[in-house]
């Protein structure tokens, strides 16, 4: 009786010392790019409150019928500055 006890007010002070997170990273894809079988994808890292940086990445290698191409690479950083609080509302992008 006494060890339970004591494993509930351990279980009770760790859940009072741990802290909550808010989103920091967001892993991302572009839907319209895999209509057109381009594989893709994309980070969002949180650096404060209003900013994040986003680093996106396709490639297409694929050779289609009659000798028909759509060979490309992409890389795509972008610095946001969100109005409201990281990963909502509205934002300005460069």
């Amino acid at each position: 009786m006494m060890i339970q006890k004591i494993l509930l007010l351990l279980l009770v002070v760790a859940g009072y010392s741990m802290t909550a997170k808010a989103q920091d990273v967001a892993l991302k894809t572009n839907g319209l790019y895999w209509a057109t079988t381009t594989p893709n994808v994309g980070v969002e890292v949180a650096l404060s409150p209003k900013y994040t940086l986003e680093l996106a990445g396709a490639y297409n290698p694929w050779t289609f019928k009659d000798d028909k191409k759509m060979r490309f690479w992409l890389v795509q950083p972008e610095v946001k500055y969100w109005f409201c609080e990281k990963f909502e509302g509205h934002f300005v992008g460069m």
